[in-house]
């Protein structure tokens, strides 16, 4: 094992546990009905997360995406932001 992997174990398994508290939150949030706005958003928030579309990743543009992503990354905006606004700021059509 190099020096290299060895000094990363614990920022690695940090990030593991980190990971693992967060999908307990995602689950919980998973079981509860939504039946508010809020709630909506918070699902919609965890589809996010759960699907990584983050357009402001300078590798994945949101012009470079498929169309079916780029929809459902659009969606999740349209539910999590007040009136859609972000979504309209990545609209290729503006």
């Amino acid at each position: 094992m190099s020096q290299r992997s060895v000094a990363c174990d614990h920022f690695i398994d940090a990030v593991a546990d980190a990971a693992g508290e967060l999908d307990v939150l995602a689950n919980r949030i998973r079981a509860i009905p939504a039946a508010t706005i809020a709630g909506i958003a918070a699902k919609a928030a965890t589809l996010q997360f759960d699907t990584s579309l983050y357009p402001e990743e300078p590798e994945r543009p949101l012009r470079d995406w498929d169309w079916d992503v780029e929809c459902l990354y659009l969606f999740v905006q349209e539910v999590k932001t007040p009136r859609g606004r972000q979504a309209r700021k990545y609209s290729r059509r503006e």
